[in-house]
């Protein structure tokens, strides 16, 4: 089935301003785009997980810069990704890419697209507790100061932590699955890190050691309102606790 008007951007009061119909073609569904708080050109990265690939484009979409992956061709080396999810950006531009749905590994890239080392092999879900088995890669998020990495271990119901070479630190365990269903994870500043609760229509608040903080959300009235909250965004944003 054909794609139109994939890519579109909106300014902050919903008004269309771009509409990038000159990529249409390339895409199978993209499933995550993220500019790089880190980076001065602000140039969009998408990665599409059912064409097994992630491009970077210029900030107003008229360069396609670099594609990672061979599009329309899964696998599990050095030049082919299994539907990848999700990617966060280091402070020195280097990034991390999660491979994916039917992969089980995180890669790390430096700032140009080069490959430096990945990890990860396939657990069995849905209780795995071995470190750095993974069951569906569905998320990651970077402590931008203390450089750890979350990575949403979705199939298996937990979140694992590492440093930023990859060396297991430490795992918790996010609730039953179902009704439990994190799809994405975020962390700023200030060291909280946000879990988008399908489940439960909530964003969920942990600290850097998993320790649940807070919530806020609910189920949205039917036709109302999208109903889940799906990803975040890398671009710069926090979110504290409310008021008392």
């Amino acid at each position: 089935m054909a794609l139109d008007h994939v890519i579109v951007v909106l300014d902050r009061n919903g008004k269309v301003i771009e509409d990038w119909t000159q990529w249409d073609k390339i895409w199978g569904r993209p499933h995550d785009i993220e500019v790089s708080p880190y980076d001065p050109e602000k140039h969009v990265w998408i990665v599409d997980a059912d064409n097994h690939f992630v491009s970077e484009f210029t900030h107003d979409g008229k360069q396609r810069l670099l594609t990672l992956g061979t599009p329309g061709v899964p696998g599990t080396d050095d030049t082919h990704f299994a539907r990848p999810t999700f990617m966060a950006f280091e402070p020195d531009g280097s990034f991390y890419l999660c491979d994916g749905y039917d992969g089980t590994r995180v890669i790390k890239f430096d700032k140009n697209g080069k490959k430096l080392f990945q990890w990860g092999l396939k657990g069995t879900p849905p209780n795995e507790k071995r470190p750095g088995y993974f069951n569906s890669v569905h998320g990651i998020a970077i402590d931008p100061e203390r450089h750890f990495v979350f990575i949403n271990d979705r199939n298996n119901g937990r979140v694992q932590k590492f440093d930023e070479n990859g060396k297991f630190l430490d795992q918790w365990d996010m609730g039953p699955r179902p009704p439990m269903n994190i799809h994405s994870i975020y962390m700023g500043q200030n060291h909280i890190l946000w879990a988008a609760d399908q489940g439960s229509n909530k964003l969920n608040a942990y600290d850097e050691d998993g320790h649940y903080l807070y919530s806020w959300g609910t189920l949205a009235p039917a036709k109302a309102a999208c109903g889940a909250y799906m990803a975040f965004s890398q671009m710069p944003m926090e979110i504290s606790t409310p008021p008392k």
